[in-house]
């Protein structure tokens, strides 16, 4: 078996058939399989993945987890399923564009000695598909090339996770760090130690905006504390440190920076603070970055409060 898709789904009733089809539509010239975690819907995903294992035996195989595990675990739980010497992402809200997706990105992977994994563009759409950015990286501000470096991925991660394929055994043979805390980010950085990360430079997939995303929906404050809890968690292991710290620590910044200048009012600025000030005074963060990265916001903070306060002439 060459490649396993991996479809992660839960309360995805309106949107997983589109994502199972883009799955099925796969033009390649070798075999693979679908693999489905269905992760105790509520609202009829788990009859929709019956329906489609029921009528393509020989192609889709369904897990269905006896509780809810949440995203992460759910492809955690999964993944030993797979038989794929590749497995490649789909979550069950997005869908692929591409039909020769998996074509494409198999063929970059051999044609490159000892490749990891291969990423791709992806079209951005609302809960209806209408199209919102032709490309994922302008739609967000980032920036890729052809092969990815550790270092551009430590701070955010950085791909489409509907477009990712990876070498099974990245993942199966996975350290502590991660298993501790899976995250997309933290399996971009992952695929990246493990050898050349590469880019297709073409929208093969889409990546869905809707409310009940599991990350779009969610608000800047609880998006800034998973990235957190992330970078707290590479910043845990000594080599990662050792090798990164100094990219984790800016990225730290960074985040908090964002969030400090994206909060509207003096009460909400202080609680950032607070917890900024919490966050960094727990191990293993070093004092110089507790001392200075503290001082720079408490000052911001007070030049904020300072020209909010002064009385208007």
């Amino acid at each position: 078996m060459k490649v396993s898709v991996l479809i992660i789904t839960y309360n995805h009733a309106p949107f997983i058939a589109q994502a199972i089809e883009s799955a099925l539509m796969q033009r390649t010239s070798f075999d693979y399989e679908i693999v489905i975690g269905e992760d105790c819907s509520t609202d009829g995903t788990r009859e929709i993945v019956r329906s489609y294992a029921q009528t393509h035996p020989d192609r889709i195989r369904p897990v269905f987890h006896k509780h809810n595990l949440g995203g992460s675990a759910n492809g955690q739980a999964t993944l030993p399923a797979c038989r794929g010497e590749y497995v490649a992402i789909l979550e069950g809200d997005d869908y692929w564009v591409s039909d020769r997706k998996l074509e494409k990105q198999v063929a970059l992977l051999e044609g490159r000695s000892g490749s990891a994994g291969c990423f791709a563009n992806s079209i951005v759409v609302d809960d209806a598909g209408n199209v919102i950015s032709p490309d994922f990286f302008a739609y967000y501000g980032s920036q890729t090339k052809p092969e990815i470096r550790t270092e551009d991925i430590v701070p955010f991660g950085l791909s489409p996770a509907n477009t990712v394929i990876f070498k099974r055994e990245v993942l199966s043979n996975a350290p502590k760090w991660y298993r501790r805390y899976p995250t997309h980010c933290g399996m971009d950085l992952l695929i990246s130690l493990n050898g050349p990360y590469l880019f297709l430079n073409e929208a093969v997939g889409a990546y869905r905006l809707h409310p009940g995303s599991n990350w779009s929906s969610r608000s800047l404050p609880y998006q800034v504390s998973i990235n957190l809890r992330y970078l707290k968690n590479l910043y845990d292991d000594e080599l990662i440190r050792r090798e990164y710290g100094a990219v984790i620590r800016e990225s730290v910044e960074a985040h908090l920076n964002n969030l400090f200048t994206n909060t509207g009012s003096l009460r909400e600025r202080a609680e950032v603070l607070r917890h900024f000030i919490k966050f960094l005074a727990a191990p293993p963060w070093n004092r110089e970055l507790i001392v200075t990265g503290t001082e720079r916001f408490y000052r911001r903070f007070v030049n904020t409060a300072r020209r909010r306060l002064r009385p208007s002439a």
